[in-house]
Formats: structure tokens, sequence, C-alpha cells
């Protein structure tokens, strides 16, 4: 009707962001990282030798990929467990049987 209000709502399109590096850093940094790039994540819990515990062990997403926000979430998996170097003892200690 001629003198009435239209609202127009415009989108600014697919809004896309690229994946950054989180392996190796710790579930807060790497938490703050995709926070800050708008980017939805969740925390998945595991157990691994080899990482110290709270630290992003792997991602669902690797580095670089780009991802559509309020699409797509990425997958942290933290490490739960303390560091063991299970393998390294094991070796060691038939090692130490060689050498005396």
């Amino acid at each position: 009707e001629v003198g009435s209000t239209i609202n127009v709502k415009v989108s600014k399109g697919i809004q896309t962001v690229k994946m950054p590096e989180v392996v190796d850093k710790t579930q807060e940094i790497a938490a703050e990282m995709l926070e800050l790039l708008e980017i939805d994540y969740e925390i998945i819990p595991v157990y691994e030798d080899g990482f110290e515990k709270g630290i992003v062990t792997r991602a669902n997403y690797e580095p670089g990929t780009v991802l559509t926000l309020s699409r797509d979430t990425v997958y942290l998996f933290v490490n739960q467990q303390e560091y063991s170097e299970s393998s390294d003892r094991d070796s060691s200690s038939s090692r130490t049987g060689v050498f005396g």
C-alpha cells in the first residue's frame, strides 16, 4: 500500500573462514582461536600416549580447510591422560639388558 513501510534484510552471503592449526595446542588456546574466528566447536575427550594432558591431539578438519560459519562444527580431540612414554619405557628396558 502507498505510504506503508517495507523492511528489507540484506544477507552478507555465506561466511567462510580457514581452519587454523590447533593440533599440539592446549585446549584453552585452541578454543580461543576458534572462538575468535566464530567457528563452532566441540571437545572430544581421548586417551592417547605421547601427548600431555589437555593437548589437542587432532581435529576433524586439516589446517587451511575452508569452513562455512554456522554450518561446520570442528571437533577437537583433547588428551585426558597424563603424559606417558610407554613405548620408550619398553625399549629402554631392553637396552638395559643389552648394555648390562
